[in-house]
């Protein structure tokens, strides 16, 4: 999982099988895009809010100058905290009726 991006078509299909180093020249400039902005160096120069959001939800975002296993494990933790962050049982509390609410 820590392994993939959603891209755009085209910036998917025209990076194919291109080594990382080129592929992350591609994501840095992918604007819009943070997630795979922060593969890059870049998304940690002069961008308060992404930085803010690191620091305030205590995520382990960092820049990979390389991607083997060692970092795709470690881009697998920084999503599943993402994921926690995004989908937690306060957010259930407000949109789901009780009976769908398990009680613990």
């Amino acid at each position: 999982m820590g392994a993939l991006l959603l891209l755009h078509n085209s910036i998917n299909a025209s990076l194919n099988d291109a080594k990382y180093e080129y592929k992350l020249k591609k994501y840095c400039s992918n604007e819009g895009n943070i997630y795979s902005e922060s593969l890059g160096e870049a998304a940690y120069e002069n961008n308060p809010k992404f930085m803010k959001f690191i620091t305030e939800n205590g995520l382990h975002f960092r820049a990979y100058d390389q991607f083997g296993k060692a970092e795709i494990a470690e881009r697998t933790a920084v999503l599943a905290e993402l994921v926690k962050l995004i989908w937690n049982d306060k957010m259930f509390d407000k949109h789901w009726p009780d009976c769908f609410l398990t009680k613990g």
